[in-house]
């Protein structure tokens, strides 16, 4: 946490806002509706076999 916030006032980079529609770790991580995994999987390029 510290050297994020110590990064961030060095401007070494900037922080943006990631809607929740785009973070395709989410499908690894909470339950989520059936079209959004589906969605979120095709996009890691996982697969079942």
């Amino acid at each position: 946490y510290h050297f994020i916030c110590f990064a961030v006032e060095n401007n070494s980079f900037h922080l943006i806002y990631c809607p929740t529609d785009n973070m395709v770790a989410d499908t690894l991580t909470k339950p989520l509706p059936i079209i959004k995994v589906k969605h979120f999987t095709s996009a890691l390029r996982l697969r079942s076999d």
